[in-house]
């Protein structure tokens, strides 16, 4: 069944349209601005799944709200006021849930504008905005299609194709879903509110044709609801219901689909698959719905006996997907499930090993609601590493980096070399494999542990190399801004691959990295804007060892962006956190940019106070930079607004301003080092 749970992971979305009403929980909270000024009058709205009715309700004279019942499963809880864009959280509610009081964040409002247009780049009238995406931090979906009856009108492309979105939030990263009778409905992502220059593409795409009727005598099902799931990503979703004949028509360019149907007591038993092959202008479906009942159950702690939260049950009814949720605080699950027979999964929960054996096939009887035994997991023990010197003495303080399963962030050693990780889940193949640095001595190791080295498992630190090369084209054109890692040997292609290390080329396509870990056979691989690949010869540095590769030659590589050697003014961002050192506080200072998106600041955050307290970094200039909305809550590191000027999101700066490193994600602790 491996093949139906990786078709499960992308459904989380889609199944939310089919949550029953059962099982209330309230949800309470507060509207505030971005500087925590409560919004009085503030209207807050829920939509509970992507089916269900959104709710409204307002905030009172101290900006808060409740509603008193909202279903389990997934919801969007979002607010508007006068002056500010709209905002909000997304949240799951498990059963028997007592959820945490939210706060709704609202920037000052701005808006969105552009054309929709055809394939032939004709403007298209009548196109419809239906449905937002805020898609920093705080992400949530505003369904615009649904808030007209609250008298906030959808937005609509003009005779010219021109349209507006207004009330969003300035500086928010947005996502659309424009959708038109007369062609197939089209996502556009990434879209950066204040952006007046937003072009969509529509496209007729193929007319689907269906029925809904019931598996048991094959009535017509009237006022269904359907969710037409892209298989492919971005997985974008579909919704539309049958009319009074059981019928609907749906518009969807060619590809691989997942859909279902779900009426007033009945379900489709699984997600069916539909391939739209654009061979012919129509298509004809037809889905079958059962009656429903419940499947209920219980997660547990194997060692506490505690209920865990979070962890991930999947249903398939008949062979096929049906859904998938989350357990509830109190370790709780329930599932409206077709009558028939259904197979539970219990997989693996965030911090505990995969079940033994996660599967329970039961029978469903419709109206009726059925409890499984109860369902246990067991936690992943913690792994208790000593690192240890060159002379086997611990090296208190050392730097543990975890590259399988990746973590972006460290863990220190105490006072006596000892360290310990924890993760969230396992590798496939049990192992983790991890780097160990020494913050104030250029040593570092490589290390795997498995389960049997829980207990206690020893690393030791030696002198690191170098290695250096230059990129080049067939041509021998030199390549800047080509990303180059370290790979294992074998490794063709760095799109899924474990990177030991990673930096760019410079302007004259040299590449160097002073941090590479002895006795590591790997290649060092480049990329340079296409799927094509370079590759250097195997490679295996003694201690302290220095290798130059040569020329590493990309077929039909392009020539990227290299700040390497060139003054960074970095501190032009725009700041939102704290305040700019002026000229005479930079003068003379090394300083660290790491650029993240809005969902990775409060880690990065983290890890630059890290960088502070526990690296000879300590007087270096540190900043985050954050692409998106992000909210000012207790850091002392200054945080900007931007986005990179080049491929990589780590930039060192030297004494003089100029790029010494460009690198991803942490920087090795050998450049904080650098005299």
């Amino acid at each position: 069944m491996k093949s139906l749970h990786a078709v499960l992971c992308g459904l989380l979305w889609a199944a939310v349209f089919f949550m029953g009403a059962a099982n209330g929980a309230e949800v309470s909270g507060r509207v505030a601005d971005a500087a925590g000024k409560a919004l009085s009058g503030a209207r807050v709205f829920a939509e509970p799944g992507l089916g269900g009715a959104v709710l409204d309700t307002v905030a009172d004279a101290n900006g808060r709200f409740v509603f008193p019942t909202l279903p389990a499963g997934q919801t969007g809880v979002f607010a508007l006021a006068p002056g500010y864009g709209l905002g909000g959280v997304h949240l799951a509610l498990g059963v028997d849930d007592e959820p945490q009081p939210v706060t709704i964040t609202l920037h000052t409002a701005t808006s969105l504008s552009g054309k929709v247009i055809d394939s032939k780049g004709d403007p298209v009238a009548g196109a419809r905005i239906t449905r937002i995406g805020l898609t920093d931090a705080d992400k949530v979906g505003i369904p615009l299609s649904k808030l007209a009856e609250f008298g906030i009108a959808m937005p609509q492309s003009t005779s010219d194709g021109s349209f507006t979105v207004p009330n969003l939030p300035s500086g928010g990263t947005i996502a659309l879903k424009v959708g038109h009778p007369s062609y197939a409905q089209e996502g556009v992502a990434g879209l950066r509110a204040g952006d007046a220059k937003v072009r969509v593409t529509l496209y007729p795409g193929v007319l689907v044709q269906g029925e809904v009727v019931s598996r048991e005598r094959g009535v017509a099902v009237a006022n269904a609801g359907i969710v037409i799931r892209n298989a492919q990503p971005p997985h974008d979703t579909a919704v539309t219901d049958t009319g009074a004949t059981g019928s609907f028509t749906i518009r969807l360019k060619p590809g691989l689909y997942l859909y279902q149907a779900s009426g007033t007591g009945s379900r489709s038993p699984g997600w069916e698959r539909l391939t739209v092959t654009g061979e012919t202008a129509q298509q004809r479906v037809r889905l079958s719905v059962a009656g429903t009942g419940w499947i209920r159950g219980e997660v547990r702690d194997a060692v506490t006996g505690n209920p865990i939260a979070g962890a991930r049950i999947v249903l398939a009814a008949n062979g096929q997907p049906a859904d998938v949720v989350r357990t509830s605080s109190s370790g709780v699950f329930r599932f409206a499930a077709a009558e028939g027979q259904n197979t539970v999964y219990l997989e693996a929960a965030q911090g505990f090993l995969p079940p033994p054996n996660g599967a329970v096939t039961v029978n469903v009887m419709e109206g009726q609601e059925l409890e499984l035994p109860g369902m246990w997991l067991a936690p992943i023990p913690s792994f208790k590493v000593l690192v240890v010197d060159g002379e086997g003495n611990p090296a208190p303080g050392a730097i543990l980096t975890l590259l399988q399963p990746a973590q972006f962030g460290w863990r220190s050693a105490g006072p006596n070399g000892w360290a310990e990780l924890h993760v969230g889940t396992l590798p496939s193949d049990g192992k983790l494999i991890g780097r160990a640095e020494d913050p104030r001595r250029p040593l570092g190791a490589l290390f795997q542990l498995t389960a049997s080295d829980a207990a206690g498992a020893q690393v030791q630190l030696f002198e690191l190399g170098r290695v250096s090369g230059t990129v080049t084209n067939t041509r021998g054109k030199e390549i800047a801004g080509a990303q180059v890692g370290g790979v294992f040997p074998g490794v063709e292609n760095a799109d899924n691959a474990m990177l030991l290390w990673r930096g760019v080329s410079g302007p004259e396509g040299v590449f160097a990295w002073d941090a590479i870990v002895p006795g590591v056979p790997q290649r060092c691989l480049a990329t340079a804007g296409t799927d094509a690949t370079g590759q250097s010869i195997n490679l295996n540095l003694a201690p302290g060892e220095t290798k130059d590769v040569g020329r590493i030659v990309i077929e039909d590589a392009e020539r990227g962006v290299s700040q390497l050697g060139a003054r960074f003014d970095w501190e032009a961002y725009p700041p939102r956190c704290g305040t700019v050192p002026d000229k005479v506080a930079r003068a003379g200072r090394r300083a660290l940019v790491m650029f993240v998106t809005a969902d990775r600041a409060a880690i990065a955050l983290e890890v630059v106070d890290k960088i502070r307290r526990e690296t000879p970094a300590s007087n270096w200039l540190l900043a985050v930079v954050v692409d998106g909305l992000y909210n000012c809550d207790s850091t002392d590191t200054l945080v900007l607004s931007g986005t990179a000027p080049g491929e990589a999101t780590t930039y060192l700066l030297d004494t003089e301003g100029k790029v010494a490193l460009e690198t991803f994600g942490l920087p090795p602790l050998r450049a904080l080092q650098s005299p």
